[in-house]
């Protein structure tokens, strides 16, 4: 899947994924003792998010829902609150899951648009845009009271 025009693209991005899924494991596993995903899933696409804007030319766009608007991801009984990625790229949007294993399915999912529609259905955009600007709003009013405080 060419995801930009330069060589080895595709690959960089996957390497991406995947390295993020491989970080945010060690630091649910730090944190918080835990090294399961269920639940971690939207902290999961903000370091996705952030780290394919950062480093890639694919715009990565947080996207999830819930069940009660049967949106989210569905697991072939019902619908279920989740959150993942989808990258705007050459061939066209993908979705990215990295933490779909909550769901039993595999670890990092990396799907074209398209094929992803009967499994993955997001929730009104502008709500998912609210909670991740307030998220990341957050994490820079933290940032900056360390950084302001003595010691």
């Amino acid at each position: 899947m060419a995801l930009t025009p330069e060589p080895d693209a595709d690959e960089l991005v996957l390497r991406i994924v995947h390295d993020v899924r491989a970080l945010h494991l060690e630091l649910l596993r730090r944190a918080v003792g835990v090294r399961e995903t269920a639940g971690s899933c939207f902290h999961a696409c903000i370091l996705l998010q952030q780290t394919l804007e950062r480093f890639t030319r694919c715009k990565a766009t947080v996207r999830g829902g819930g069940p009660q608007t049967n949106t989210g991801y569905f697991d072939g009984e019902a619908w279920r609150g989740h959150y993942w990625v989808e990258l705007s790229t050459a061939r066209g949007p993908c979705v990215v899951d990295v933490t779909a294993d909550q769901f039993g399915a595999i670890p990092v999912v990396v799907l074209p648009l398209q094929a992803s529609l009967g499994r993955y259905r997001p929730d009104e955009q502008l709500a998912v845009d609210d909670q991740v600007a307030e998220f990341l709003a957050d994490m820079e009013e933290d940032r900056a009271a360390r950084v302001a405080a003595p010691g």
